[in-house]
C-alpha cells in the first residue's frame, strides 16, 4: 500500500514538473511573439506617421500659398475697380470740356460774326461810333475769351492726353492684371487640386493611422491578455511548486513510512524466523520427546511379556 502510494506521489510530481516546464516554454513564446507583433506595429505607426506629417506641412504651405493667392486677386479686383472708376471719371471730364469747347467755339463764331457786320463802312453817326466801340470792346473781350478758352482748350486737350495716356496705362495694367489674376486663377485652381489630393491623401493616411492605432491597441489588449495569461501561469506554476514541494514533502513522509514499514517487516521477519526457529525446535524436541516416550513404552511391554512367560510355563 505505501509502496503504491510512494510510486503514485513520485509520478503525480514528475507529471507536475513537466507541464509547469511545458506552460513555461508556452507562456515565453507566445511572449516573445507578442512583443514582435509591438514593435513591428510601433514601428509601422512611426514609418507612416512621418508621410502624414510631410502632408500636413505641404497642406499647411499650399493654404497659405492660396491665401496669399486670395489675397493678391483680392487687391487685383480693387486696382481694376479703381481704373475702371477713374476712367470713367476721366471720360465724364473729357465730355464736359468737349461741352464747354462746343460752347466756347459757338460762341467765337457768334461773335466773329458780329465783328464782320462791324468791320463793315462805319456810319457817320455818334451812336454809330458808340455801338462801334462797344462792339470792338465786346470783340476785344471775345477775342480775350477765345484765348483764354484756346489756353484751355489746349491745356484740356494735354490733360486729354494725360488721361488718354493713363487710361491707356490704366488698361495696359488692367489687361497686365486681368493676365495675372488669370493665372493667379489658374495657379488657384491648380493649388485647390492639390489641396483636395493631399487632403484625400491625409484622409487616407488618417484611415490608415485610424486602422494602424487599431492594430495597435488590440496588439495592446492582446500584450495585457498575454500578460495576465503569464500571471495565471506563473500562478498556476507557483501552485504547481506548492503542490510538488507538498508531493515531495508527502513523498519524503511516504519514504519515512516505507522506510518504518521496511524496518518492521524486517524485525517482523526476524521474529518471525526466530519464531518459525523455535517452532521447528520445539517440534523437534516434541518428536524426540516422542520417541523416547515410544521407546520407553516399547521397552516396557516387552518387560511385562517377559515376566508373563515364566509364569505361563511354571503353571
Amino acid at each position: 500500500m505505501l509502496r503504491a502510494r510512494f510510486d503514485l506521489a513520485t509520478a503525480y510530481s514528475a507529471g507536475l514538473a513537466a507541464h509547469a516546464s511545458v506552460l513555461h516554454d508556452l507562456n515565453l513564446t507566445l511572449l516573445r511573439r507578442a512583443r514582435e507583433g509591438y514593435v513591428l506595429g510601433a514601428r509601422t505607426v512611426n514609418r507612416l506617421h512621418e508621410p502624414l506629417e510631410d502632408v500636413q506641412r505641404d497642406n499647411t504651405r499650399l493654404e497659405d500659398t492660396v491665401a496669399r493667392l486670395r489675397d493678391r486677386a483680392g487687391q487685383a479686383d480693387a486696382l481694376e475697380t479703381r481704373c475702371r472708376v477713374q476712367n470713367q471719371a476721366e471720360t465724364e471730364h473729357i465730355h464736359q470740356l468737349q461741352d464747354e469747347l462746343t460752347a466756347a467755339r459757338a460762341e467765337s463764331s457768334a461773335l466773329s460774326a458780329r465783328l464782320a457786320l462791324v468791320t463793315a463802312p462805319p456810319p457817320t453817326s455818334t451812336a454809330s461810333s458808340v455801338a462801334s466801340r462797344d462792339l470792338q470792346d465786346e470783340l476785344t473781350r471775345a477775342h480775350a475769351d477765345v484765348a483764354s478758352l484756346q489756353a484751355a482748350l489746349s491745356a484740356v486737350n494735354a490733360e486729354l492726353a494725360t488721361s488718354v495716356a493713363a487710361c491707356a496705362q490704366a488698361s495696359d495694367e488692367t489687361a497686365s492684371l486681368g493676365w495675372e489674376r488669370d493665372s493667379l486663377a489658374d495657379q488657384l485652381r491648380a493649388t485647390q487640386s492639390d489641396l483636395a489630393q493631399g487632403q484625400c491623401a491625409a484622409e487616407a493616411e488618417a484611415r490608415l493611422h485610424a486602422f494602424l492605432e487599431e492594430d495597435v491597441r488590440r496588439v495592446n489588449a492582446l500584450l495585457v491578455a498575454q500578460a495576465e495569461e503569464s500571471q495565471r501561469d506563473h500562478t498556476r506554476i507557483h501552485d504547481l511548486e506548492a503542490s510538488l514541494s507538498s508531493a515531495s514533502a508527502a513523498r519524503v513522509v511516504v519514504e519515512a513510512d516505507a522506510a518504518r514499514t521496511r524496518r518492521g517487516e524486517r524485525q517482523a521477519v526476524g521474529r518471525a524466523q526466530r519464531f518459525h526457529v523455535a517452532l521447528l525446535e520445539s517440534r523437534t524436541d516434541a518428536a524426540r520427546r516422542r520417541d523416547a516416550s515410544g521407546a520407553r513404552l516399547c521397552a516396557g511391554s516387552t518387560h511385562r511379556g517377559a515376566r508373563r512367560a515364566p509364569r505361563t510355563s511354571a503353571a
